[in-house]
């Protein structure tokens, strides 16, 4: 691939990828807490349940540990991005609706700098927010009627995330690495209630009350990651990962708009408030990986907690508990040697397992799910076409609460050209 070329499709990407972004999600539960938290393993990790933070590769990217970037093949460039499409059923006790959502999902880059210091950035999501609920509720007025309020509640937006990061390799086949990442976005929560009579007729008693809360997140957080590598026999080869984020203030600025309009359309400002400076305390995160691979085989597994229960947000504490994740995948490529195409796809199945950070009703949400991945080499055998599958449940239609079953298909494209080559002429 030319030099310029990428280098423009690289920009052009990254400066638009808020036009090819829309919201990733559609459930009820983003309500809560920064949204859906985006799943980061992408490309070949994603098809392997999203497993990580033990895997090394010279030509797939693995923002999960910055210390996987000491793999870039020394002559290489990598530039990837994708995107991905989710279906949704949410089914509740009494009632099944569907949805489909479709996210830009990542674009990074990476590349050696010296034979001992790698480097990536990047921007990807980091949680989304989407969601539309209605609710009735009656109470007894002042007065003595009994009143109905009607409450419309509506999400949107999320936060993103630009990354720099770099890896360096130590002796003893240790490597470590760090990712700075500058948090940017906006999520809007919307509130619409009506007070109406009981058989949700008008009276002159009524009035409809909007609130808008905006929070506008811009702020620095750093994660570290380190691997360990070495070989045993058998041609077998091991790699030990660890990742590990401080909790961290994250600076926030709340905007609050509450308005109540009575029966005949007067309208009432009760609150506005803009720029408030606050701060949301995203928690401390720890991973564990291991991974065991040859020539024809990648065996990997993951676990990792996230301390999100002291997590306030403007102030607030939400429904939110620790979370606990552990997954495990394979991949086998039949014999990458070879010249004919079928033997050098790569095949990959995995499998996850999470205790969520929501707990609504007394219920821990849980989401497990499978998944199924291809590596479809292009005309460049380091080049991929990655496409993965993934069937999962989240959640549950226990106190009323919503099940999602949902499918995903991931497209991600890793590119590779050789860029560090000192040209000879005769």
């Amino acid at each position: 691939m030319n030099k310029t070329k990428l280098v423009l499709a690289s920009l052009i990407l990254f400066m638009s990828s808020n036009l090819f972004a829309q919201n990733g999600t559609s459930s009820p539960y983003s309500r809560y807490g920064i949204g859906d938290l985006a799943n980061q393993k992408f490309g070949q990790y994603q098809g392997m349940g999203s497993t990580a933070i033990g895997i090394r590769n010279a030509y797939h990217l693995n923002f999960s540990n910055p210390a996987s970037y000491t793999a870039i093949d020394s002559l290489s460039f990598i530039w990837e991005f994708g995107a991905n499409s989710r279906r949704t059923e949410y089914t509740t006790s009494t009632e099944k609706q569907t949805k489909l959502d479709m996210n830009f999902n990542s674009m990074t880059a990476g590349f050696p700098i010296t034979n001992w210091w790698f480097a990536s950035f990047g921007l990807l999501p980091y949680s989304d927010v989407g969601y539309t609920i209605s609710a009735d509720t009656l109470s007894t007025s002042p007065w003595g009627e009994t009143e109905l309020q009607r409450s419309f509640y509506n999400g949107s937006g999320g936060i993103n995330q630009v990354y720099i990061g770099s890896g360096f390799k130590l002796p003893y086949n240790f490597s470590i690495g760090v990712n700075a990442k500058y948090l940017f976005g906006t999520i809007e929560h919307t509130r619409t209630y009506n007070i109406l009579k009981e058989d949700g007729t008008t009276n002159p008693n009524n009035f409809s009350v909007q609130e808008i809360q905006q929070m506008i997140v811009n702020d620095f957080t750093y994660d570290f990651g380190l691997q360990y590598q070495n070989k045993i026999k058998n041609k077998w080869s091991y790699t030990l990962g660890l990742v590990f984020a401080n909790q961290s203030k994250v600076s926030a600025f709340n905007d609050l708009f509450i308005e109540k309009v009575n029966a005949y359309g007067l309208a009432d400002t009760i609150a506005n408030t803009e720029g408030e400076k606050d701060y949301i305390l995203l928690p401390r995160n720890i991973g564990f990986g291991v991974s065991f691979n040859n020539e024809k085989f990648l065996f990997a597994a993951d676990y990792s907690t996230q301390d999100w229960s002291n997590s306030t947000f403007l102030g607030k504490k939400d429904s939110l508990v620790n979370l606990n994740r552990i997954s495990a995948g394979m991949e086998y490529i039949p014999n990458y040697r070879s010249l004919r195409y079928f033997s050098q796809i790569r095949y990959r199945v995995g499998a996850k397992y999470e205790n969520s950070y929501l707990n609504l009703k007394g219920e821990q949400l849980k989401d497990y799910s499978v998944s199924f991945g291809l590596g479809l080499p292009m005309r460049k055998r380091k080049s991929t076409i990655n496409i993965n599958f993934e069937l999962g449940k989240r959640g549950t239609t226990k106190n009323n609460l919503i099940q999602e079953n949902y499918g995903l298909i991931s497209l991600n494209l890793s590119l590779h050209d050789i860029w560090f080559v000192k040209r000879k002429f005769d």
